[in-house]
């Protein structure tokens, strides 16, 4: 034993890229341990592997392998907003300044070919090349475990004024500016078609939902109001 010890002291066993194994002390054998299948640790040992390659791929292992044994619904829903920082990541360094230079130059050939309508023409868009080109790529929403506690946890990060409403908007998938533009639309409509406005109750802002107390205030200066 203090023979072989000594032997391997100095070896080197090194089984990733390429495998590299000294030479065995002689009348040694090396045996290699696999798992058999069927056999009763076969499906943690595959298991175990398909995690590696979800993780690897920024996929979760649910949607990998479709196997949501175990899986409840809060670990798939915060399984799914790990997996979206990488996809954030991803997004931002790869796929956002693709799509960006892609719009700059349809915007400038556009421009150039007058079908977008310019201060100063393609000169102008050309001294102005980085603010006419900015461009905002919000891409899919996080994928949320409870969409209703998520949208009370807005409610009160909006009340306290900590969040802005366009990251309320980008949460959900959409632009500020689309969101405000259809609703702008929608109450175009409603006037025309004589519909009255929707009261938005605990949202704040006007046609909030008053508290009991609020709402006897409220009588009592009518009443003081019309005496």
């Amino acid at each position: 034993m203090d023979m072989s010890a000594g032997y391997y002291e100095g070896a080197r066993l090194d089984l990733n890229l390429n495998g590299r194994i000294g030479h065995l002390m002689p009348g040694d054998k090396l045996n290699l341990a696999g798992v058999q299948s069927p056999g009763s640790d076969y499906e943690a040992y595959a298991a175990d592997l398909k995690r590696e390659i979800a993780r690897a791929l920024g996929v979760a292992y649910e949607s990998l392998t479709g196997d949501y044994k175990g899986a409840t619904y809060y670990s798939l829903g915060y399984g799914s907003a790990e997996i979206y920082n990488i996809t954030k990541r991803r997004r931002a360094n790869m796929l956002s300044p693709w799509c960006a230079w892609v719009y700059e130059l349809w915007l400038e050939e556009a421009i150039w070919s007058g079908l977008v309508p310019f201060p100063g023409g393609h000169d102008g868009f050309v001294a102005n090349r980085a603010a006419a080109a900015r461009s905002v790529w919000i891409g899919d929403p996080k994928p949320l475990a409870d969409i209703l506690k998520s949208a009370k946890a807005f409610e009160v990060l909006d009340k306290l004024g900590v969040v802005p409403a366009a990251h309320i908007s980008e949460a959900f998938g959409y632009d500020i500016e689309d969101v405000y533009s259809a609703r702008q639309q929608e109450q175009d409509l409603r006037k025309q078609y004589s519909l009255p406005e929707p009261v938005h109750g605990n949202a704040g802002g006007q046609g909030a939902a008053l508290s009991p107390e609020d709402q006897d205030d409220a009588d009592d200066e009518g009443r003081d109001d019309n005496d």
